[in-house]
């Protein structure tokens, strides 16, 4: 062991982290030849006396220094360099051999070491694409749950709409009952004064000519059935709401009222021809 490998093992673990730190911050980099040069000069007084790196250090390097975004990039990056300083190690361990054969110790111990950096870079790139998958999982399970909590919503406003229409359908319902039985009660009390009138008048028919008869039947006939027509055409309003519906009882009180009002006319004629006579 040289005197400046005996200053570093003599000086503790803090000059050895300090190296590692200049040796992080060169493979963080591009290797230019001097750079090159510089890094396999200190992973040789790093890890020849069996010296081992700190992950806690390294990882503690990658989080303080970068953002986790530029991770991936960055061991991309590392792996690249210690591969490079890797293969000039391990051809270097070819040519320093001793009289038996055998490759150096402190070179030995410089190519593991640059070896467990790489695994120990492999490691990371491991785990950041485990948490990038478990990030993705995280995210894609949030979407569904927002889209369930979004349909859920959807359906409770339209179960709000529906009970809504269903509230105001059974308030429409409540008033069209109440109007129909008004509309029957009428039609029942119009009714039961038509007969009563109807009635009191047959009693003195055989008092009544003819043409007066005739006369006040048509009357009465007219009186009733557009009565009982406008009821029914208010009803039809209610249940069907249908502009045609409005045509069609138009054309119902027109022949309804033509079909009376002529024979009417000339029960009128008769009646004031005979009065006049």
């Amino acid at each position: 062991m040289n005197n400046q490998d005996q200053k570093i093992v003599s000086s503790g673990f803090y000059d050895k982290s300090s190296k590692f730190q200049e040796l992080t911050n060169i493979l963080d980099g591009t290797l230019s030849q001097e750079k090159f040069e510089e890094c396999l000069k200190l992973v040789y007084d790093l890890y020849s006396d069996g010296w081992r790196h700190s992950y806690s250090q390294l990882t503690e390097y990658f989080l303080t220094n970068h953002e986790y975004s530029q991770l991936s990039e960055l061991f991309e990056n590392f792996s690249s360099n210690i591969t490079s300083i890797l293969t000039q190690v391990k051809l270097e361990c070819e040519n320093n051999k001793d009289k038996n054969g055998e490759t150096k110790r402190e070179f030995i111990r410089a190519r593991r070491a640059l070896e467990k950096l790489q695994d120990h870079i492999s490691l990371e790139k491991v785990r950041i694409q485990y948490y990038e998958y478990s990030k993705q999982d995280l995210i894609s399970q949030i979407k569904d749950r927002e889209t369930e909590v979004k349909n859920l919503r959807t359906a409770i406003s339209a179960l709000k709409n529906e009970s809504s229409g269903i509230k105001e359908t059974m308030q429409n319902q409540q008033v069209h009952s109440v109007t129909i039985l008004g509309i029957f009660s009428a039609i029942v009390t119009t009714l039961a004064a038509d007969i009563g009138i109807s009635a009191s008048m047959l009693s003195n028919i055989d008092k009544v000519d003819s043409p007066t008869l005739f006369l006040f039947l048509f009357a009465l006939a007219i009186f009733n059935g557009n009565l009982i027509l406008s009821l029914f055409y208010f009803l039809s309003k209610i249940i069907f709401k249908e502009k045609t519906c409005s045509l069609r009882w138009v054309k119902w009180f027109c022949c309804f009222n033509v079909g009376l009002v002529v024979p009417t006319a000339i029960c009128a004629y008769f009646v004031l021809k005979s009065h006049i006579s």
